[in-house]
C-alpha cells in the first residue's frame, strides 16, 4: 500500500519520480487476511475501553457491510487532532477485524461502535428524562416523570448502565410507558 506525501501544496499518494528522504515510509506491506482499523477516540471515552472489548465496524463505501472486531490495542499518550481545538485530545485505538469480506481493502474510511457495557432486555430512556434529588427525595435519588392519562406521576427509578444519550432503567418504568424529558407543568403533576 503506497503512502501519502505532500507534493507542492497537494497531499497525494507516493508516485514514481517523487523525491524521498532516508527514513521516509513510502509503502506498507499489508496482510489482507488479517486487517486492523487504526482509529482515534476522544480521551473522555477511551478510559472505559479495554483490550478485548467487542466492536462493530461499518464501512462508508459499503453501507450494508458490518464486520465484528475486537479492541486490539489502546494508546497511552493523548494527541491533538488537526480538526479539533487543542484542548480536545484523542487516543489511538487499534481494532482487529474478526471476520473478513473480499470488498475490504486498505485505507477505507470506517466508523466503529465499541461495546463498553451491555445489558440484555433493558428499558432505555433518554438521559434528559432522569432527574436526581429534589423535594421529597434523598440526595442522588433518581426519578422520572411518567404519563398517567392527562397527568404526570413522579416515579422513583433504579438506573443501570448509561451512555452519553440513554440510561437503562432496572426498575420503576416499564417498556412502552411515556416519560417526560423535563419537569411537566405544575397543574398536571400527581
Amino acid at each position: 500500500v503506497m503512502q501519502n506525501m505532500f507534493r507542492g501544496s497537494e497531499f497525494d499518494q507516493v508516485k514514481i519520480g517523487d523525491q524521498l528522504f532516508p527514513g521516509f515510509p513510502f509503502m506498507q506491506i499489508v496482510d489482507a487476511s488479517s486487517m486492523v482499523v487504526n482509529a482515534n477516540v476522544n480521551q473522555v471515552d477511551v478510559e472505559r475501553m479495554r483490550i478485548g472489548m467487542k466492536a462493530s465496524v461499518r464501512f462508508d463505501a459499503f453501507p450494508d457491510l458490518v464486520l465484528p472486531a475486537k479492541v486490539y490495542a489502546i494508546g497511552t499518550v493523548a494527541k491533538s487532532s488537526r480538526y479539533r481545538p487543542d484542548w480536545i485530545k484523542e487516543m489511538a485505538v487499534v481494532l482487529k477485524l474478526e471476520k473478513m469480506d473480499p470488498r475490504v481493502i486498505p485505507d477505507l474510511s470506517v466508523s466503529a461502535d465499541v461495546v463498553v457495557d451491555a445489558v440484555e432486555n433493558a428499558t432505555l430512556v433518554p438521559r434528559e428524562a432522569v432527574h436526581y434529588g429534589g423535594a421529597g427525595s434523598q440526595p442522588g435519588e433518581a426519578f422520572v416523570w411518567v404519563r398517567n392519562g392527562g397527568a404526570w406521576d413522579r416515579r422513583k427509578v433504579v438506573v443501570g448502565v448509561s451512555s452519553a444519550t440513554t440510561v437503562s432503567i432496572q426498575s420503576g418504568v416499564r417498556p412502552g410507558e411515556t416519560v417526560a424529558l423535563e419537569t411537566p407543568p405544575k397543574m398536571n403533576l400527581s
